[in-house]
């Protein structure tokens, strides 16, 4: 069976499998998915995945990756403004909505809430010993 005109789909080495549409506004992929052995370790969605016992899935954040994102985290508080800082709460906020599932996350969760508090008092009170700065809440926002 042909494709409808304007379609072309193809099935790559490995088993993934690709739709492009062609349209006015231009080509689109509609859909990719690929096959992966689910009896091995693999990543979908942000998330790891590996099967305990050879039954039971379980879905994790390896250490490594919720190490790295905080270093990350840490390194943009360490010269941030207060308005950096609230991007960077921001952005907990987003990542707590991905990883909130996995039980990792409310230990990362309270260090990062601590580092973030930490340099925000860090900057007010280098903030306090610098002349001629206004502090008032209208002035930091």
């Amino acid at each position: 069976m042909s494709n409808p005109e304007g379609v072309s789909s193809q099935i790559r080495k490995g088993g993934s499998f690709s739709l492009r549409l062609t349209h006015g506004a231009g080509p689109f992929d509609i859909g990719k998915f690929s096959a992966h052995d689910v009896t091995k370790e693999f990543k979908f969605n942000g998330a790891h995945y590996r099967l305990i016992e050879g039954e039971t899935p379980l879905a994790y954040v390896p250490r490594e990756v919720a190490s790295a994102w905080e270093a990350a985290i840490a390194s943009r508080l360490n010269h941030a403004s207060l308005a950096e800082i609230d991007d960077v709460e921001k952005h907990i906020m987003y990542k707590k909505s991905a990883w909130a599932w996995w039980h990792g996350w409310y230990l990362v969760e309270i260090r990062l809430r601590r580092n973030v508090e930490a340099a925000r008092e860090a900057l007010l009170r280098w903030l306090d010993h610098q002349p001629g700065i206004d502090r008032s809440p209208r002035a930091i926002a």
